[in-house]
């Protein structure tokens, strides 16, 4: 799912996780590849994804913070110029 604001998509992560009650199960990512990234992470059309294009990269880095410090899975870097944010639920299928 593409999200079009970052409100929407800050709303979107925070109220799935709150429903499952764990940010852990969650990660988090940037990278200039959307497409590339969730292949490589294995992820399937009935995965529970999100996706934002951010501004910039020091937007980008500063959302993936936000829910690194939540405790999601994931970790800093992304590249060069990372504008794309994901989210997605692990499960037994994605690599992380």
């Amino acid at each position: 799912m593409f999200i079009q604001t970052q409100q929407n998509f800050i709303d979107a992560i925070n109220g799935y996780p709150l429903l499952l009650g764990c940010y852990a199960r969650f990660y988090i990512g940037i990278t200039a590849d959307i497409e590339r990234r969730l292949q490589e992470h294995n992820i399937q059309s009935d995965d529970w994804v999100v996706c934002w294009k951010a501004d910039s990269a020091e937007e980008a880095r500063a959302i993936e913070r936000i829910f690194l410090d939540k405790g999601m899975q994931g970790d800093t870097g992304g590249g060069t110029n990372p504008l794309w944010v994901y989210c997605y639920l692990t499960n037994y299928r994605t690599k992380e």
